[in-house]
């Protein structure tokens, strides 16, 4: 099997996130955290070219989706945990990654963006804190995958189906949190 660099930066992703993952459904929170920290490290690395070889711009930016991705995860076990400083820095980091990128230029990266920003609206949330930033950006992913529900990639289909409506009644739930919102 031969993978382009793209694949194999989405294939090795995959293999970090259902490690990470079986770690944390196992209750292993600590060892799923730093399985994240060792990809997050390595992406770090590739895209600062410290690992001595500098990806193509494509490859970098699959790079990016994921390592925003991987800290959103690391925010999201760390917030479980309840400690909140890593949790809030590691999401916000994660945002301002996929911000940095630009604009969202394929489905995959304006899924990675809902996901990141439904982080970090659960991560504030769940630690009763910034609320209307949360409730801000839990809007926006509500709106990326709306936009997404009509024709997703096959691939991608049943994620978009079963993420909207669970989305959805979370931002119902910010929103009654909020009570209404003043716009200066």
């Amino acid at each position: 099997m031969h993978l382009n660099a793209e694949e194999a930066v989405d294939f090795a992703a995959d293999l970090a996130q259902r490690r990470a993952g079986a770690l944390a459904d196992a209750g292993r929170f600590e060892e799923a955290l730093a399985v994240y920290d060792e990809e997050a490290r390595g992406y770090q690395a590739r895209l600062s070219g410290l690992a001595g070889v500098r990806s193509d711009p494509h490859t970098a930016r699959r790079q990016g989706l994921h390592l925003g991705k991987v800290l959103m995860e690391m925010g999201s076990l760390h917030a479980r945990l309840r400690h909140a400083e890593p949790a809030l820095a590691c999401t916000a980091e994660a945002v301002q990654i996929l911000r940095g990128l630009g604009p969202a230029d394929s489905v995959m990266a304006r899924y990675v963006l809902a996901r990141v920003l439904w982080g970090f609206g659960w991560v504030r949330a769940g630690l009763d804190v910034e609320l209307l930033p949360a409730l801000q950006a839990v809007q926006e992913a509500e709106g990326v995958l709306r936009a997404l529900a009509p024709d997703p990639p096959a691939g991608l289909a049943p994620a978009v189906a079963a993420d909207l409506p669970v989305l959805q009644a979370f931002l119902a739930h910010l929103q009654a949190r909020c009570g209404p919102v003043q716009h200066p």
